[in-house]
């Protein structure tokens, strides 16, 4: 198997966490309430707090794999670091830990999603198309599985924190 198609089946596999790391809130939030003691609507800005967190991750992501020129090195601390932050939501017992630990989680989802798109680019240049329908692609397979997973965690512990770790 070439480095390129070892590459892109990392990328790929990277990009199912990332749908993972997605979809994981939903089916969790009320739990998550419950762990904070706070309300559905006082919650809701963990979502606010993942997007500035987001877009932080773009304007930093940009530039470090433009300027760095080494990205799977930014790529492993992106997905080292969302696996660190999924982690830590379950555990986050005040709200304004989770706060920060989703802006935290949102920064580096997103430091590994423009990662992932543009080492994809790096590695198969104009022929990169084919790839990157696949990559998104799999980003779709982790949203479709993440409630699934949660749904089993639910039904297994009465509790969110299983899904979030084995994530």
């Amino acid at each position: 198997m070439s480095l390129k198609l070892r590459q892109t089946l990392a990328y790929y596999l990277i990009f199912i966490s990332i749908g993972f790391n997605g979809a994981i809130l939903g089916p969790s939030l009320s739990t998550l309430a419950a762990h904070t003691g706070s309300t559905l609507s006082a919650i809701s800005i963990i979502f606010t707090a993942g997007s500035f967190g987001r877009f932080a991750g773009a304007l930093l992501g940009a530039r470090l794999y433009d300027r760095i020129g080494k990205g799977h090195r930014v790529m492993a601390l992106g997905v080292v670091g969302m696996a660190l932050m999924l982690a830590s939501v379950p555990l986050a017992r005040v709200l304004l830990v989770l706060v920060i630990v989703e802006f935290l989680r949102g920064l580096t989802e997103t430091l590994t999603d423009v990662g992932g798109n543009t080492l994809l680019v790096w590695a198969h240049g104009s022929g990169v198309a084919p790839f990157m329908n696949g990559l998104h692609f799999m980003f779709g397979v982790g949203t479709a599985i993440m409630p699934l997973i949660m749904a089993q965690s639910l039904n297994l512990t009465n509790d969110v924190a299983l899904g979030f770790f084995i994530t």
